[in-house]
């Protein structure tokens, strides 16, 4: 169920939405409709304070468009104050039984913006 290598670029201060496929195969009783879903972004793959956090409680940023595909909202305000780089992010699925499986790990690269909306006449 674990994807790899789920690299995407975002740049500063700009809206972004990935939206995420999950192979099912195998799973024939799941879907992402009764599970829980978190995404995280931080500095590292360690054990760390996320920079970024988003779920799928209402208003949380992830949300659940079929059986096996959901989005994740990011909002200028989520990269405004992150200096640019790699960044390492995953998803994790909590399954309506309480199993927890990795969705996806990657690297997000946040690039810097010239232009700031509202700043430049």
């Amino acid at each position: 169920m674990t994807k790899e290598g789920q690299h995407f670029t975002v740049w500063k201060g700009n809206d972004y939405t990935p939206y995420v496929v999950v192979d099912l195969a195998g799973h024939s009783d799941l879907t992402l409709y009764l599970s829980d879903i978190f995404w995280a972004v931080s500095k590292k793959n360690k054990d760390e304070e996320p920079i970024i956090y988003k779920d799928k409680t209402d208003g949380g940023g992830i949300h659940i468009l079929d059986k096996n595909l959901f989005s994740i909202s990011l909002n200028k305000e989520d990269t405004q104050d992150m200096a640019p780089g790699i960044y390492y992010h995953e998803a994790r699925l909590v399954d309506m039984y309480g199993n927890v499986s990795i969705l996806m790990t990657g690297h997000m690269r946040l690039k810097g913006a010239l232009l700031k909306i509202g700043e430049n006449k």
